[in-house]
């Protein structure tokens, strides 16, 4: 467990030299949420709550990532405005998008603006990284006129907007790990397609950014749309893609997908699936130093109100039996990092009983090495 106390929803995790960080929201109830400006969640891995950057108050869905062996940055969402009870769902579109780097001798930086102005899509549907390469810090978001790509390089933050002929609706950004190529994947509707929802496509830029290739499409969903798309480094300077997909038509995805490509995303094989129970949601991928692909859902298949993870990897040539976490537990929200080249992390925010309402909610960690578990701290 990390600290005694801890409560951050939608949890974000990064290591710095020898100390982990976790960032998210303080919100323990849905049915009675705190004031908005104590929605921030950032501790160590005892639970020591760290300093918030200077001047600001609400911090929307707070993502960090490593810089050095001493720094960190941590992106956030800022509403456009309180509501007069100061009680605000950590779900709220934002409207405006900061960053701050937080040095472990220095403290905080000033923060930086980095969107403002139409909303911006930024919620833990839809937002996937950042990433950390070579010291930079990378991230695509989605936006109704294309992608917002943001990064960080040699101490300043650059953006620009890729237009695309449709809007987007979840993005995942990557490079390649054999020319540092940046990737991004996206779901759109594929343009003046008669009937089209949520098909999967790939761009790549060569010059860090300065220009994109034209759309690949990698999947055409039709009426059977794609969700929670991950791009990820592979084995051996392999590419792998990985999302849920509905087969029916009901709007609900059937399968985990997995595609891999050997040429940096120009070209990708036949999928692999994995057959999903029903009532399944909201999918989070990491690769391991080795390139094994490792998953987690929302498993609501029992309904009501109580929330479990499933986990599942694919290795070599197969996906592995579906284990379901924790079943005794209510688990709110999940995320995974592949902080080292040790193992995976997998961190939670759960209820030990599900059969206890009065157990208050508390942020929780389990190291995944590649064929092992062990019991959650």
């Amino acid at each position: 467990m990390v600290g005694q106390r801890v409560v951050a929803r939608d949890p974000s995790v990064t290591r710095v030299g020898d100390r982990m960080y976790f960032a998210g929201s303080n919100t323990p109830r849905f049915d009675s949420l705190p004031p908005a400006d104590s929605l921030l969640t950032l501790v160590d891995r005892e639970g020591t709550p760290l300093p918030r950057p200077a001047g600001h108050d609400v911090f929307m869905l707070p993502r960090v990532a490593r810089l050095t062996d001493s720094a960190f940055v941590m992106m956030w969402g800022e509403p456009d405005s309180v509501p007069t009870d100061h009680r605000l769902p950590p779900w709220t579109n934002v409207a405006r998008l900061w960053a701050a780097t937080w040095d472990s001798r220095r403290g905080w930086t000033e923060a930086h603006p980095l969107l403002a102005g139409a909303p911006v899509a930024w919620t833990e549907e839809v937002v996937t990284g950042p990433i950390t390469r070579d010291g930079d810090v990378l991230l695509a978001i989605p936006h109704r006129k294309g992608l917002q790509y943001l990064r960080y390089h040699e101490g300043m933050w650059r953006g620009v907007l890729i237009p695309l002929a449709s809007s987007t609706a979840y993005a995942s950004v990557a490079t390649d790990p054999r020319t540092a190529d940046v990737l991004i994947a996206y779901i759109a509707a594929v343009p003046d397609a008669m009937a089209d929802a949520n098909s999967v496509f790939v761009i790549r830029s060569e010059n860090g950014g300065a220009s994109w290739s034209a759309p690949t499409l990698v999947s055409r969903s039709g009426g059977t749309p794609a969700f929670d798309v991950s791009l990820l480094n592979g084995l051996g300077g392999r590419m792998q893609l990985v999302w849920m997909q509905d087969q029916t038509g009901d709007l609900v995805p059937e399968v985990i997908r997995r595609v891999e490509s050997t040429d940096g995303g120009r070209t990708w094989q036949s999928p692999n699936d994995l057959r999903l129970p029903p009532g399944t949601r909201a999918l989070k991928a990491v690769a391991d130093a080795c390139g094994a692909l490792h998953v987690i859902y929302k498993d609501w298949r029992g309904g009501g109100t109580t929330g479990h993870l499933d986990y599942a990897r694919f290795t070599g040539d197969r996906w592995s039996a579906i284990e379901h976490l924790l079943p005794q537990a209510t688990v709110v929200s999940g995320s995974l990092a592949s902080l080292d080249s040790a193992d995976v992390l997998l961190v939670f925010l759960s209820r030990q009983d599900a059969t206890d309402p009065r157990e208050p909610l508390r942020l929780r960690y389990s190291r995944l090495a590649v064929h092992a578990r062990e019991s959650p701290n």
